[in-house]
């Protein structure tokens, strides 16, 4: 039975009944911890036989902003080591367009800046050093066809390419064939390669899509055909992601409420589900699995940081600590500052306030950012803080709990709020650095 066979059988029978014969459902997961990472918004994941992560970041803003790639040592330890190997000023909306590591541990990075702009491919050696023999200065350029997501089969890179099909190269950069043009309209943003099929998976608009009837060595038998059809307009953000140990396709959709999890050999679909809490992604993209199917890695669109998951039918929760509770659900008991003179969530500073208080000032910072620090002790000394009565102060460490770029809508620390402590109303954002006379200025105009 070729592949769009059974997965469409497995689409129709997982609808109408809810599990295939003779097919278990999708595997579940349960979220463990977060991996914080430098930037925004992480979307394509990768991974090498020493079980280390790579990662690409993504430019969700409307301006142009600088994207990274990282790579994650000791990614199920309660210490992961990231280290930047990679960055770039993208476009708004854009960023990274794919990762991939080959069987040698080479890295590749796809770059896509938008419609009538180069797209390229890097290659970095496992030691994380831009391969110079690899293109021209460790790039392969082109100014005609879009590259988007790229998955590795030994020392054999695929990219999909605009639109609808995907190329082969080497681990050298030799182009090695492409396959025809769809007779379908697909936007392929990802793609990944089912070895015992010999098919690509493709996702695109929530859907997805395969390449089948072909081989590396004959691409132009493949055909794209639909499996599950796109449920939204096109759009970057969607990732696919095979794991051979489960035999599952993980593929982005949003539109469906997280992200699909898809048994190649049959059995109900599964889904990780979008977190609207602390723990979880809230936006989940790419996944990737560790060698021994215990845990998931899995990206997160709107926070800058990945969320480890455990398989539910497996191992206990690890004694890792697990993401940061929510500043929000603090205990109510600890109802006094620190000794500088911080309270650590908004809701320890309500719950001490007097009538005399009228403002909340919050303070998200990054303690290795020079800014941060700049702001830390120069602006907001507690001499200068004890000339504001009135006030009550907050303090975020946004490294330590990255969720909350999402919940107040930031991109970068460090930032204040000033909030009015009667009926919580954002009065002044002030992003960056400034002087204690531009905050008093600030201040004063909030009344």
């Amino acid at each position: 039975m070729k592949l769009h066979d059974l997965l469409l059988t497995t689409v129709l029978v997982g609808s109408l009944s809810g599990a295939a014969p003779q097919a278990e459902a999708a595997t579940k997961w349960v979220p463990e911890a977060t991996i914080a990472l430098p930037h925004t918004a992480v979307l394509f994941l990768a991974a090498d036989s020493a079980g280390s992560v790579f990662a690409t970041t993504f430019n969700p803003r409307p301006v142009p902003d600088e994207v990274v790639a990282v790579k994650i040592a000791r990614p199920s330890s309660s210490q992961p080591s990231v280290t930047v190997f990679d960055r770039f000023v993208a476009p708004a909306n854009r960023g990274y367009s794919g990762i991939a590591v080959d069987k040698s541990g080479n890295i590749y990075l796809a770059l896509d800046l938008g419609d009538g702009l180069p797209s390229s491919i890097r290659k970095y050696t496992p030691n994380l050093q831009r391969d110079k023999t690899f293109g021209r200065d460790g790039e392969l350029v082109s100014q005609q066809l879009r590259i988007q997501g790229l998955c590795a089969h030994g020392e054999r890179i695929l990219a999909a390419v605009s639109w609808g099909r995907f190329l082969v190269i080497d681990s050298k950069g030799n182009f090695l064939g492409m396959t025809p043009s769809a007779d379908q309209q697909a936007f392929i943003r990802d793609i990944a390669y089912i070895p015992q099929l010999q098919a690509v998976a493709g996702a695109d608009r929530d859907g997805l899509y395969v390449f089948e009837g072909g081989t590396l060595e004959n691409l132009g038998a493949y055909r794209l055909r639909e499996v599950i059809p796109p449920k939204s307009a096109p759009k970057a953000g969607c990732a696919v992601y095979y794991a051979k140990r489960t035999n599952e396709i993980f593929f982005t959709n949003t539109t469906g409420g997280g992200m699909g999890i898809y048994p190649v050999d049959g059995g109900a679909l599964g889904m990780i589900p979008a977190a609207s809490g602390e723990l979880g992604a809230l936006q989940p993209a790419d996944a990737v699995m560790s060698d021994d199917g215990k845990w998931l890695y899995v990206s997160d669109l709107r926070a800058p940081r990945i969320v480890r998951y455990r398989r539910a039918t497996e191992a206990q929760p690890s004694a890792t600590p697990s993401t940061t509770p929510s500043p929000e659900a603090a205990p109510s008991t600890r109802d006094t500052p620190r000794p500088d003179g911080w309270f650590s969530s908004m809701e320890e500073a309500r719950n001490v306030a007097k009538a005399h208080h009228s403002r909340l000032v919050v303070f998200f910072h990054a303690p290795e950012n020079a800014k941060s620090k700049q702001l830390d002790q120069s602006v907001f000394t507690k001499k200068f803080r004890q000339q504001f009565p009135n006030v009550l102060w907050v303090r975020y460490d946004v490294g330590q709990d990255p969720s909350l770029y999402t919940r107040f809508n930031f991109y970068r620390a460090p930032l204040v709020i000033l909030y009015d402590l009667k009926d919580g109303r954002e009065l002044k954002r002030l992003e960056g650095v400034f002087t204690q006379k531009e905050f008093r200025e600030a201040y004063e105009a909030s009344k």
